[in-house]
């Protein structure tokens, strides 16, 4: 049994490999190991504002976007790697190969992030009405 510590669960993501599963809550954002049913770690963020997370395919980083106009890239391991900064808070992201690569929406901008070295490789301008992180 998986019990979030100190509140209800807002978003979650398991692995594709369904080893992990990512939750954010009122209290912070929790990596679980499914198999042995336990939790793994807690990642140091507090998450009041957090519009998704995501988990890459082997589980090797956790993405926590937010409508503080953030992007926080974390290592597996539970070290924070990058911070993205978007001009509005992140409607709606995706990754895209899985590993390296992201794509996040705010309301007038869309951006594809390399998530390893922090650098925006595109942005389209506009008007971007997504409120799913399932794009």
């Amino acid at each position: 049994e998986l019990r979030q510590p100190g509140g209800r669960i807002r978003f979650l993501e398991l692995s594709s490999c369904g080893g992990k599963l990512v939750t954010v809550g009122d209290s912070g954002v929790y990596i679980w190991d499914v198999a042995a049913g336990r939790l793994e770690r807690r990642l140091p963020i507090y998450s009041p504002e957090a519009s998704g997370v995501a988990i890459s395919r082997g589980g090797a980083r956790v993405v926590v976007a937010s409508l503080n106009q953030t992007i926080n890239v974390w290592h597996g391991s539970g070290k924070l790697s990058q911070t993205l900064h978007m001009r509005h808070g992140v409607t709606a992201f995706a990754l895209l190969d899985g590993e390296r690569s992201m794509v996040a929406f705010s309301d007038d901008e869309a951006v594809v992030w390399d998530m390893v070295t922090g650098e925006r490789l595109r942005t389209l301008e506009g008007h971007w009405d997504v409120q799913s992180r399932y794009v």
